[in-house]
């Protein structure tokens, strides 16, 4: 698009920034709609929208106005399907594996961080930009659609439908209210913690392929570049097998903290391929790791009881790392030539994040529910201990 039209860096990342904002603008709203109606009603209209309005960017004619008009569009029918939707259901069935059920949940991001950019690749010098927006929104859309349509189905949807046991029709949740966790002081240490290493995580992300390119050919940039998505997965399913079993502050802080190494690696000369594959690796395994441990780390911290509005906030932390980012990586490269100044800020502020993790205290202990003779009796899982 930048050979195509002339745009500079900044404004050809503009849109992703765009997305982050509206996200972390509207995550508290989302997170009230979910509360109130359940995943599954916001994610099929969701799916549906966010597939058709990214065909609709085949339609870009150069006009930058026209181009921040899309990724509003688009921005404002994603946020219909965020994680936050999808963790919630997962967390309201799964028990004593929540933590690997919900990496294994996410490796959806990390397969498509592998696919995508092999795929747009080859669509676009194979049938155009244009027609690759078009089979990638309407193909990859139509296709989530139909498995979200038949496979889709929250506690709110099975309870509407009459397919839900009677001893769930008035589950018990557990956890703060939302006065209670936005005033505990975990609340804010982690949103200040989650702040700061998605900021450098989420900025690198969408420069990926040119800080590469700067030491690698194009194709070789790029399927390096696709090894993140296999990183990604094994950190998902890495952290998520002993979320479990290990306190989840500790391996968050790891998580935040180790981005330093890649930044750093980046900013050495690559005398081999190794140095960007291992670059790469390592950023891959913190951001699939990231995203999944700080769901996880939520629903022990704050409970279920308000957890779409809680974890409202904290998406809007995420999001606004991840739109102000992209940008000033760009505005970064625009006005240096380079991503020096990035990568080398993105070193220490990634080792105070995993820092700040680790002052974290252990579990709450939230009131325990009325006795029940059988687990199904409580869907939304047990409530959290400092013995569990």
């Amino acid at each position: 698009l930048e050979h195509r039209f002339g745009w500079s860096r900044a404004e050809s990342a503009i849109g992703v920034s765009l997305y982050a904002l509206v996200g972390a603008v509207t995550s508290p709203l989302i997170g009230v709609m979910l509360d109130k109606w359940g995943a599954r009603r916001m994610v099929l209209p969701g799916i549906v929208l966010t597939g058709l309005i990214f065909a609709l960017f085949a339609t870009s004619n150069g006009s930058v106005a026209y181009w921040i008009l899309l990724w509003l569009a688009l921005s404002a029918a994603n946020q219909l399907m965020i994680t936050m939707v999808w963790s919630a259901a997962v967390s309201d069935v799964f028990i004593a594996g929540r933590g690997l059920a919900l990496a294994v949940t996410f490796c959806g991001n990390g397969l498509a961080a592998f696919v995508a950019p092999l795929l747009a690749n080859y669509l676009i010098e194979h049938v155009g930009w244009q027609l690759a927006y078009i089979w990638m929104g309407l193909g990859v859309g139509g296709l989530v659609a139909v498995f979200a349509w038949f496979m889709f189905f929250d506690r709110h949807e099975r309870r509407r439908r009459g397919i839900a046991p009677a001893a769930t029709a008035q589950p018990v949740l557990t956890g703060l209210s939302v006065r209670d966790g936005v005033r505990s002081p975990i609340f804010i240490k982690l949103i200040v913690a989650i702040f700061m290493a998605f900021f450098f995580t989420m900025g690198l992300v969408p420069h990926l392929i040119p800080i590469l390119g700067a030491s690698l050919p194009r194709d070789t940039a790029v399927k390096v570049a696709s090894l993140l998505g296999i990183a990604m997965i094994a950190g998902k399913l890495g952290v998520g097998s002993v979320a479990d079993r290990i306190h989840a502050r500790l391996l968050l802080a790891l998580c935040c903290g180790i981005p330093a190494i890649p930044c750093a690696l980046f900013l050495v000369p690559a005398a081999s391929l190794a140095i960007p594959i291992l670059a790469v690796a390592i950023l891959g395994i913190a951001i699939g790791s990231q995203l999944t441990m700080t769901v996880y780390l939520a629903t022990r911290y704050f409970g279920l009881r308000c957890f779409g509005r809680l974890f409202g906030f904290i998406g809007s932390a995420v999001a606004g790392a991840s739109a102000i980012a992209p940008w000033a990586g760009a505005r970064i490269f625009d006005m240096t030539h380079s991503y020096a100044l990035l990568l080398g800020a993105g070193v220490p502020v990634s080792l105070l994040s995993g820092l700040l993790l680790l002052s974290l205290g252990p579990y709450p202990r939230f009131e325990e529910p009325a006795p029940a003779t059988n687990l199904s009796a409580f869907p939304e899982g047990r409530p959290a201990t400092a013995a569990s």
